[in-house]
């Protein structure tokens, strides 16, 4: 076990939302002395915080425009969302199909538009799931995982999904699907769990993925595959005094305590920071890697998470 990298978990994770929390409050660059989190991009600690869950929240899950969806089409909605996990393909389709519901779905005429946006070279899919080829009839993977959507449709699988008794039932459903592994099924399920529809503990289930696998392996050494959840769970039943005692002060969401989904993800942007802080690490998955620069232009965003969680976003914790 390193504890300075231990340490360095906990310290990692209260600068990042100690960042988020300054950029919340309008305060100017630059938002923390560190020069890894000032030059490189990370997500947050909070996986629900990042810009396209928050999209993903803010605009396909509780959108306000006055239509009445159903939760099949709420299902529909997220996994087809996520399937490309890009904002801009997201609104390329309102564009054309708005409002986005499974009675519109038409298969070819989605394979169709999607094919114009191919055409104009623009980004389809985001490169952070880095979405795979699946077998299938179309010449582009965009249309054999239309098809997919549709066949799932077709089978019942969203109705299936909506009557699961646990989160890890959902992710088994996702991963039915072709081209979905047990990570990315996870990843989806938790989407799902941001519903109305779907409401079961963040803390039930984990998968961790490559990137997790390996800020693991840095904190723990080698340890059998069994004890990466043991490792994520620690953590999260351990936030509310390692911090302090590695001496920092880690700020939640709002009173909302990190999840295991959270847990997990830091685990893997870990990997990523000692990747440059300590070059000196073995890493297993040599392909963790910063995938853009930190870019402080982005407009800020407004938080805004799944209303069942009833957190108050305007009160701001202190400096």
């Amino acid at each position: 076990m390193s504890d300075e990298i231990l340490r360095l978990y906990w310290g990692w994770a209260t600068e990042r939302q100690n960042i988020f929390y300054a950029r919340l409050a309008g305060r100017p660059e630059p938002y923390t002395d560190d020069p890894i989190l000032r030059e490189f991009k990370f997500t947050n600690a909070y996986r629900a915080s990042d810009r396209v869950s928050q999209y993903l929240i803010r605009n396909v899950i509780y959108p306000q425009d006055g239509i009445e969806y159903t939760p099949e089409d709420m299902v529909f909605r997220i996994l087809l969302f996520k399937r490309f996990n890009l904002i801009s393909t997201w609104q390329w389709m309102e564009k054309h199909f708005f409002p986005i519901t499974l009675e519109g779905f038409d298969l070819d005429r989605y394979v169709q538009v999607f094919d114009q946006l191919r055409q104009q070279e623009r980004p389809i899919y985001n490169t952070c799931y880095n979405a795979g080829r699946v077998q299938g009839p179309y010449p582009d993977k965009h249309g054999n995982h239309l098809l997919a959507l549709k066949q799932a449709e077709q089978s019942g699988l969203f109705q299936r999904i909506l009557e699961a008794p646990s989160l890890r039932r959902v992710a088994m459903l996702i991963q039915d699907m072709p081209g979905v592994g047990s990570w990315l099924a996870y990843q989806f399920a938790i989407d799902l769990n941001y519903s109305p529809y779907i409401n079961f503990s963040e803390n039930d289930y984990v998968v961790c993925g490559p990137g997790a696998k390996s800020g693991i392996t840095k904190c723990y050494g080698d340890i059998p595959s069994s004890g990466y959840e043991d490792a994520v769970r620690h953590m999260v039943d351990s936030q509310d005094w390692l911090p302090a005692q590695y001496g920092y002060d880690f700020k939640d969401l709002f009173g909302r305590p990190l999840r295991l989904i959270d847990c997990q993800n830091i685990f893997c942007e870990l990997a990523k920071y000692t990747r440059i802080s300590h070059p000196h690490l073995s890493d297993k998955r040599k392909t963790v890697r910063f995938h853009f620069a930190y870019d402080p232009g982005k407009p800020k965003i407004e938080p805004f998470y799944p209303p069942k969680w009833g957190l108050d976003t305007s009160n701001l914790p202190p400096a």
